[in-house]
């Protein structure tokens, strides 16, 4: 598969220069591949997972958005982030990553618990204003008749 150039840059450094056969990436149009010798563009990147293909190994990051460019007269394709890391750095296996999710699952139990009560009292308010409205049947005030059937003459219909 042909290779391009691929450069991605963040407002700290250049952080990697390389050959790659393809990227996988989310632009303001969706999700997008990017090839060799593809079209001019310029383009806005959102906050995504990004895979690198590079001699048939795959490489995933995260990035926080910025702008991609294709420069199809030297083959190269500029990735402007706003900051990048690589998929191993923020693996599971992490500890301080492990720490931060069950704090923040902790700290999601309580708000849920404590919006819970909150959601119980406002019910309560309710049911209690609710009680106290007298219900009284719905009458029909439309009278319903009959219908009038009149014998009809079948040789003349009248």
């Amino acid at each position: 598969m042909s290779e391009f150039n691929l450069e991605i840059i963040t407002p700290i450094r250049k952080y990697l220069s390389m050959k790659a056969e393809a990227i996988i990436v989310n632009t303001i149009d969706g999700q997008r591949s990017f090839y060799a010798n593809m079209y001019d563009l310029i383009t806005s990147v959102e906050i995504c997972p990004l895979t690198i293909r590079h001699r048939g190994h795959i490489t995933n990051y995260a990035i926080s958005g910025g702008t991609l460019h294709v420069d199809s007269k030297t083959n190269t394709i500029s990735l402007l982030v706003n900051s990048i890391e690589s998929a191993i750095s923020i693996a599971p296996d992490n500890d301080s990553l492990k720490k931060a999710l069950e704090e923040e699952q902790e700290k999601l139990n309580k708000d849920l618990s404590d919006e819970s009560s909150k959601r119980k009292e406002e019910l309560n308010i309710v049911l209690g204003s609710i009680g106290e409205v007298k219900e009284e049947p719905i009458v029909n005030e439309i009278p319903i008749e009959k219908p009038i059937i009149a014998p009809v003459d079948l040789e003349t219909r009248e």
